[in-house]
């Protein structure tokens, strides 16, 4: 899951090295246009499959204190440990997906709505001519 997350986040950094003049042809898709989504699935997926795992192991535990066979009891407890496991490492992925969707929502809303106070001023600078604007 974290290989898929960097390379989603890979995906999503590739940027052309000129910017403001760049024109996106009719055809070309943004890679970013279901980010949020991908990551609000893997979340909810991730975090479903560690309820899931943690209730396994609960059971497999309940039924290693319950066994007297000597010979089960060892397979029970690693059932219990190994689910434990599964369990904490989704849930690891889930609240790195979390993280990521809060981090994507934010910088979304940080590029759509500049704050009202803040002034930029650009300067462009060629051999023929020089640009200055100003944006509120």
């Amino acid at each position: 899951m974290i290989i898929v997350l960097l390379l989603v986040t890979r995906l999503v950094d590739a940027r052309p090295a000129c910017s403001s003049q760049t024109l996106s042809p009719a055809g070309s898709r943004d890679h970013t246009a279901h980010l949020g989504y991908v990551l609000l699935g893997s979340a909810l997926v991730l975090g479903s499959t560690a309820a899931l795992c943690e209730i396994r192991s609960n059971h497999e535990y309940s039924l290693y204190l319950k066994t007297a066979d000597p010979l089960r009891i060892g397979t029970h407890y690693d059932n219990a440990e190994r689910y434990r496991n599964l369990s904490n490492i989704a849930m690891v992925g889930a609240e790195a997906c979390a993280i990521g969707l809060v981090v994507y929502l934010v910088k979304q809303r940080h590029q759509e709505e500049p704050s009202p106070n803040s002034v930029r001023i650009t300067m462009a600078v060629c051999q023929q001519r020089a640009e200055v604007s100003l944006r509120w």
